[in-house]
């Protein structure tokens, strides 16, 4: 069963990936939260 993660930001529609297993969906969550593949996306986004 696919699932998709969607990073929470403007990230011009590259934002979403469909992932098919666990490895798939850690290797992604690994982009974006290590290698901070969006760094500049939040930036302009104000405090909660």
């Amino acid at each position: 069963m696919p699932y998709v993660i969607k990073f929470d930001g403007l990230a011009a529609g590259k934002g979403v990936r469909v992932i098919e297993n666990y490895q798939e969906g850690k290797n992604y969550l690994e982009e974006i939260f290590i290698k901070k593949i969006f760094k500049g996306e939040l930036k302009d986004r104000p405090a909660k």
